[in-house]
């Protein structure tokens, strides 16, 4: 009889033992996966803006380097990714550029499944945006 206990104690303690182990390299994995933060794009006022900019954005597995063209009138005209490194689901996001355009904005909607390539593209525009404002073309 004692030897049963004894025998159910340790198959209990080696269970717990397992699933701490198990839970805690679950845990380690969520994190070694995480999703960088990209902050929101803002449209900066273009009014008095025209000719061709350059801007870029890192966010760490997901970089980005576009030139904007701003006509005349301070519209974006067009915006050509001149860089885009990413995951092949994340090439799809390089569909948000005919969003801006179409929008005037960088406060748009996200592509499904790409919203970190999305992110970084709408964060180098803005950087190409801001950049005449701080003396850098």
């Amino acid at each position: 009889m004692n030897r049963s206990i004894h025998r159910r104690f340790f198959t209990a303690a080696r269970s717990v033992a397992f699933s701490v182990a198990l839970c805690a390299a679950f845990s380690a994995s969520l994190v070694a996966c995480t999703t960088p933060f990209v902050p929101p794009a803002v449209t900066p006022a273009l009014n008095g803006l025209s000719g061709s900019y350059t801007g870029s954005y890192d966010a760490g597995i997901v970089k980005a380097s576009v030139a904007v063209e701003v006509a005349q009138g301070g519209s974006i005209a067009s915006i050509t990714i001149l860089s885009h490194t990413c995951s092949s689901i994340g090439k799809k996001a390089e569909a948000i550029t005919g969003r801006v355009i179409k929008e005037q904005k960088l406060e748009v909607d996200v592509v499904a499944g790409a919203t970190v390539s999305s992110k970084t593209i709408l964060k180098a525009i803005e950087t190409a945006l801001r950049a005449p404002k701080e003396g850098q073309e």
